[in-house]
This record gives structure tokens, C-alpha cells and sequence, in this order.
């Protein structure tokens, strides 16, 4: 909703995968995001449960915590975040912690007022198994719109980083 002006925000309780209705809902998710100005948001996510015996092997408590931005420049979109995830280990006995974060920017290419094209480049940084790894990845795009509904792209993805998993070879 928004009861202030340029304020977004939402809270809601859900259940596990099995628990469609939420009837016993053990995860609470709330967002926040404010227009500091007419093209620039800033915003921040907080989601925190508990995943029961009956879906783990123990109760283990987990938490998802981040921030973002979003600013719109004549045809360019930057957007970014941050997530920093914090959860007990499979036996709830230590904490663990990954962090990720993005940043991408696009640029709308017009023909009057019809989009005709949309370059993107996205850059991504994250944690695996407990931070013990971090991979790296860059993804550049071309789409290309023949028609409103009809869509071209090309799309160049790479990984790096840390790790078995790091080298995308």
C-alpha cells in the first residue's frame, strides 16, 4: 500500500511449501521502499522464519536481510541490492551466513514512442556454501523488438570466482 506519499510497503506471515494457506505460518516478510525522488528509490527487505522439524531435521531459524536502489535517468535503468543471508546450519548448532549483492543498468532504445531495443549489462557477486565460495558473473545483453509482442536477444553469460563451482568452462 501506500498511506504516505512516495512510501511502499508490505508485510505478510507464510507457511512452508506444504502449508499453502499459511495456517501455520512461521515466516514473516516485510518491505519498505521510498521515492527520494521521482526517479530514485531506495528500498529494504527483511524475511525471517523457521523451518520446522516436520520440512528439516531440526528446527532451524533462518533470515534474509537487503537493500536496493533503482534510478531512472532519461532511457537508462540502474538498479542494485544487497542480501545478506544469515541461517543455523543443517543441525542448528552455528550460525552460517552468505552475502550477495547485483548491479545492472539497461538503456530503452526508441523509435518514437515504441520501444524498438533494450542493451543490459548486470554484474553479480555470491556466496555458496557458507561463504566458503564466491562466484562472480557478468551477463551482457542485446534484445531487439521487432514488434510489440515479438522479441529478439542475444545474451553473453560468464562465471568466476572462488571454488568448485566458480569456472563456468
Amino acid at each position: 500500500g501506500r498511506p504516505i506519499p512516495k512510501l511502499l510497503y508490505g508485510l505478510a506471515m507464510s507457511g512452508d511449501a506444504d502449508d499453502p494457506e499459511g495456517v501455520e505460518g512461521n515466516t514473516v516478510t516485510a518491505r519498505v521502499a521510498f521515492d527520494v525522488m521521482p526517479n530514485i528509490t531506495v528500498g529494504a527487505l527483511v524475511v525471517s522464519g523457521t523451518c520446522d522439524a516436520v520440512n528439516c531435521t531440526v528446527d532451524r531459524e533462518y533470515k534474509r536481510t537487503a537493500i536496493d536502489a533503482q534510478a531512472d535517468v532519461s532511457n537508462f535503468v540502474i538498479n542494485a541490492a544487497y542480501v545478506q543471508a544469515n541461517d543455523d546450519n543443517a543441525f542448528a548448532t552455528a550460525d552460517v551466513d552468505n552475502d550477495a549483492y547485483y548491479v545492472q543498468a539497461s538503456y530503452t532504445v526508441k523509435e518514437g514512442s515504441r520501444t524498438t531495443g533494450a542493451p543490459l549489462v548486470r554484474y553479480d557477486s555470491y556466496d555458496k556454501l557458507y561463504g566458503a565460495e564466491t562466484i562472480n558473473e557478468l551477463t551482457l545483453g542485446v534484445n531487439y523488438y521487432f514488434t510489440e509482442n515479438v522479441r529478439g536477444m542475444v545474451e553473453y553469460w560468464g562465471r568466476g570466482g572462488d571454488g568448485a563451482t566458480a569456472d563456468d568452462d
